[in-house]
This record gives structure tokens, sequence and C-alpha cells, in this order.
């Protein structure tokens, strides 16, 4: 028995998985986000689920092993990335094809990292959002403390 086309399909499939998890590494290594350290070691077992479809495939259980081959495609696409801190909407598509990233490591060596905005770059996305529902809040509560007849504050208003 011969194997079908679905092979070149499952190696095509395997070729993608380890070259996102090499790009993933290559841009944990020159910016150090969480989120691409989390994908670049879940790379490694993506890259070894889908060598093992290979084998499947090889095996003439092919259905079985492209399977496995989309899972862990699947999978490593649902890990969360910090895209959005990595590249800028004129980034060019060869720029998110080879993981051009600034590196961040030199410059913190250099002693650039101490704004406000480049600390935010470690939060993670979940972080990031409670910090700023806490801005807003904040205020909230501000605009609740005015009166809204008088305009003056509540403060103000027991002081009179």
């Amino acid at each position: 028995m011969e194997h079908t086309y679905l092979l070149y399909v499952g190696i095509f499939g395997c070729a993608v998985a380890a070259y996102l998890w090499l790009r993933d590494a290559r841009i944990f290594y020159r910016t150090a986000l969480p989120g691409y350290r989390k994908a670049a070691y879940y790379g490694v077992a993506y890259t070894a689920l889908s060598l093992t479809g290979i084998f499947f495939m090889l095996s003439f259980m092919e259905l079985l092993g492209l399977g496995m081959i989309l899972l862990a495609l699947y999978l490593q696409s649902a890990i969360l990335r910090e895209r959005d801190l990595i590249w800028r909407a004129d980034s060019s598509a060869l720029d998110r094809t080879l993981g051009k990233a600034t590196l961040q490591k030199a410059e913190k060596s250099a002693g650039k990292a101490d704004s406000a905005d480049e600390s935010d770059i470690r939060l993670s996305r979940h972080e990031r959002k409670m910090k700023e529902r806490a801005g807003k809040d904040k205020e909230n509560t501000d605009d609740k403390d005015k009166d809204t007849d008088t305009g003056d504050s509540i403060s103000e208003i027991s002081a009179k």
C-alpha cells in the first residue's frame, strides 16, 4: 500500500509547527516577554506531537497522524502572546513571519527601560486589563463624589 498526498500535507504541517516553535523562541530571546516564553516552551511538546503524527502516518494510520498534527497546530495557536507589544500597524508581513523584534535586553542594560511605558511591557494581558479597570473605577468614583445639582463636591457641601 502506498502513501497518499496526506503524508506530504502532514510533513508540511510538522514543518510549520517546528517553524512556529523556533520563531517564538527567537522572539522570547529578543524581548523576554512571558507569553512568548510559554509559547517557546510549549512549542517543544507540540513539535514532538506533530513528529509523532508523522510516525503514525508512515505506519499507514494517516488520519490519526494528521489529526495529531492538526491538534498540535491548533494548541500552538491557542497560546496568548503579546503581539501588540512587538509589532505595530506599519510592520510588514515579512517582519512578522521572520519574528523580527527589538532587543529589550540590550536596552535594559543601557538603562533605557526606566520609563513607565516600558515597565508595562512586562505585564501580562490580564494584568494590563486589571490596571486599566482600576483607573476607570477611580475616575467613576471621583465623578460620583460630585453633587449633580450644584457641581459642588460632597466635602464642600458638608463644610457649608
